[in-house]
């Protein structure tokens, strides 16, 4: 398992995704409960804050995003590539054309399957699929974030896998 560490830190950032959703959802029904005065700051910083990690404030993602997403990330946690592979697939169709092909949601799912595509000895699609995450994640974070660090490790595995030594 040459990914268990990328693996984990991506589960860990899908958690905090889910629960920044739920958040918004929490502050805007405290902020429409007339709790304005000290709802509003706060919703309002968030919401500036998750710009690119949800669907605009009011935007929701169709059920069916929802569902191949959900489905593709349980796959991918259990090790079963070769089902996550296609499901992953159509599950960012799905979300390139509801949030946008740099949105985050998007691109990490891009990672997830570059990663099982290496694990399944798949390396010239992984690195395609590596190499998007990398300028994708660049473009949202800059060349120094930690996120664009383990693009880079992954691109390393995936060289070491093949024997490709500078």
């Amino acid at each position: 398992m040459k990914h268990i560490t990328f693996v984990s830190l991506i589960v860990l950032i899908a958690a905090v995704s889910a629960l920044l959703f739920s958040s918004k959802d929490n502050l805007g029904t405290l902020h429409n409960s007339g709790c304005s005065a000290e709802a509003e700051p706060l919703y309002k910083r968030f919401l500036a804050m998750s710009k690119m990690m949800g669907p605009a404030p009011g935007q929701k993602t169709s059920a069916e995003l929802d569902d191949t997403m959900s489905c593709s990330l349980w796959l991918f946690k259990e090790g079963r590539y070769q089902e996550f592979i296609p499901i992953a697939e159509k599950a960012i169709r799905l979300a390139e054309r509801e949030l946008g092909r740099d949105h985050l949601d998007t691109v990490t799912l891009v990672n997830f399957l570059a990663v099982a595509n290496d694990s399944e000895g798949k390396y010239t699609e992984a690195e395609a699929l590596f190499k998007r995450v990398l300028t994708s994640r660049e473009k949202m974070f800059g060349p120094k974030h930690l996120l664009v660090a383990h693009v880079l490790n992954n691109l390393g595995v995936l060289y070491r896998d093949q024997g490709k030594y500078a």
